[in-house]
């Protein structure tokens, strides 16, 4: 397999870029930060979107850095996957690197539940909910990621810029070997980003006192859970979630193994395409 692989996949060219916008979100988070005040969020996201001068192209920087920095992520975990280098890495930092993507979505979306618009109200309570769900750990877990039974914005900022980005970038550090994006990554991923920043307008969501006129979604990475979530017990998603990232982290004991090798990643795709048609009837549904 690797003998077939082109040069730019066997490079590692998705790691490095996404190392690349790993460093633009973070700095581009870090410039807002002055700007959000966690007490009252929505009227932060107001003032970004319409009143600070260049906040609102920040905040493009910012959320399509974050976006991009989980595809090329989940590109790069694919390319280490068929060229089989995970085998190079001990089975600790293997894990580690798999779960790199676990705390980008955790990020990603305590990032989008900060917005403190309808979507994001209704979303915490939802992920409050189904963090409840999971068995013994249910109200621990509660609690420190949303503060208790009423998320609080306060907390879940806490996390989004200080846990989630500071494991990511330990684990980051650990997997990579350099704190640093090369400037290859930095110009490819910050030339992509300001376009986007400089023609996109990232829209400002209903009050959170409105009445939705329209259903709520979640973020697009997400929608297949929010359709899991709608027809099967909450309890359900975290056995499969479970299963999928001990598929991931399992590749390394199986590295020589074709067979168990292949059944694993048959489950991960299995899983992921479920997500992908779950998210398609859940929108074709409330159209």
């Amino acid at each position: 397999m690797t003998r077939v692989l082109p040069g730019w996949l066997k490079s590692g060219v998705f790691g490095r870029l996404a190392l690349g916008f790993l460093a633009l979100s973070t700095l581009s988070g870090l410039a807002l930060v002055p700007t959000y005040d966690p007490a009252a969020p929505y009227a932060s996201l107001e003032a970004i979107t319409a009143g600070l001068p260049w906040a609102w192209f920040m905040r493009a920087l910012h959320w399509f850095t974050s976006q991009a920095l989980l595809v090329t992520t989940a590109l790069h975990l694919l390319e280490v996957v068929l060229a089989k280098r995970e085998r190079r890495l001990e089975p600790g930092p293997w894990w580690r690197a798999s779960a790199s993507l676990v705390l980008i979505v955790l990020a990603l979306f305590s990032g989008f539940l900060m917005r403190g618009d309808l979507e994001a109200v209704s979303a915490s309570r939802i992920a409050s909910a189904i963090s409840l769900s999971l068995p013994w750990l249910g109200a621990s877990l509660r609690g420190f990621l949303f503060g208790g039974e009423h998320p609080t914005v306060g907390v879940i900022a806490m996390h989004h810029a200080g846990t989630f980005t500071v494991l990511l970038w330990i684990v980051t550090y650990e997997h990579g070997g350099r704190a640093l994006p090369d400037a290859r990554s930095v110009v490819l991923a910050g030339a992509s980003a300001l376009v986007f920043a400089a023609l996109a307008t990232l829209p400002l969501g209903p009050a959170p006192n409105e009445v939705a006129a329209e259903p709520l979604l979640g973020p697009w990475y997400f929608l297949g859970l929010q359709g899991m979530v709608r027809d099967l017990p909450p309890l359900s998603v975290w056995l499969l979630g479970a299963a999928m990232m001990a598929s991931l982290g399992t590749l390394h004991h199986f590295a020589e193994s074709r067979r168990p090798r292949q059944l694993f990643l048959a489950f991960v795709a299995v899983v992921l395409l479920a997500n992908l048609v779950w998210g398609v009837a859940f929108i074709w549904g409330l159209s």
